[in-house]
């Protein structure tokens, strides 16, 4: 129980919260499956012109199977749904919709 007069917890005591998190700007998702963890660190891959071009990212936070992800990345891009080592960089794909 939180103590307001003496603004304080006791040993074994604890506080609930909520926490509103918001960020000041607005931050892209994508699928699990679109991340790549590799031991040169995790990416994911865009499609420009026609051609894969690799993206470092940072993790946010998780919700089901949606990854907040940041990097150089523009919600204007496609992304690959199913990302793969074996895609290099400069790699042809057709794009299905």
């Amino acid at each position: 129980m939180y103590r307001i007069a003496k603004n304080e917890l006791r040993g074994g005591e604890y506080a609930q919260v909520k926490l509103n998190l918001r960020r000041p700007y607005q931050t892209l998702w994508l699928p699990m499956t679109s991340i790549i963890r590799s031991q040169s660190g995790i990416f994911v891959q865009k499609v420009i012109n026609g051609k894969i071009e690799r993206v470092d990212i940072s993790l946010g936070i998780q919700q089901g199977n949606l990854q907040e992800v940041f990097g150089e990345l523009n919600i204007d891009n496609q992304y690959v749904k199913i990302g793969s080592e074996e895609l290099i960089n400069g790699t042809n794909v057709k794009i299905k919709k």
